[in-house]
């Protein structure tokens, strides 16, 4: 009978060890491994185009601007978009004599394809805006992407004032 009673305490104890281990130690316990935090950045070069501006036609930006991003998304968005813009749309690039020329006179190829006018809209605000890409990240959490995007501005019709004209093209990236 005594031999009895051991096996049922020594089951009991048993059970009460495996209860306690499955519950987890008292305190606070180890930190768990946190996910990277979120990144999303994006490089253009070069800094500065060019144009030998024609006073009526198409002239050709001096150099291509390679637009370099990368991002590392474990909880935000789904989606990661960049785009380039003028703001506002209506003076993309001035003189100090007041000539203007809009965004809907210049012109973007990304990645070789065809010359869009700087019209669209985007988070970034009506109008002026080229998409340079919308791309899912659900299985590319993690990625760097480089496209490329041509430049030109037609005159045409404007009856510009002579001189220098400058410009800001802003390029941004989204996590959506």
């Amino acid at each position: 009978m005594q031999e009895r009673r051991s096996k049922a305490r020594l089951t009991a104890a048993t059970l009460l060890l495996l209860a306690a281990m499955l519950r987890g130690p008292a305190g606070p316990g180890p930190a768990m491994a946190q996910p990277p935090p979120d990144s999303l950045k994006i490089t253009v070069s070069p800094g500065l185009v060019n144009f030998a501006l024609k006073p009526s036609g198409i002239s050709q930006g001096s150099f291509p601007i390679t637009v370099t991003t990368s991002w590392q998304i474990q909880r935000g968005g789904t989606e990661v978009r960049v785009y380039a813009y003028f703001a506002p749309p209506s003076v993309a690039l001035a003189n100090p004599l007041g000539g203007a020329i809009p965004s809907a006179r210049v012109f973007g190829r990304v990645n070789s394809g065809a010359f869009q006018p700087f019209t669209g809209t985007s988070p970034l605000g009506p109008g002026g805006s080229l998409l340079i890409f919308g791309q899912q990240v659900r299985n590319n959490k993690q990625l760097t992407r480089s496209d490329s995007l041509d430049l030109q501005i037609d005159t045409t019709g404007l009856n510009l004032s002579p001189g220098a004209y400058s410009g800001s093209l802003r390029v941004q990236a989204l996590a959506l």
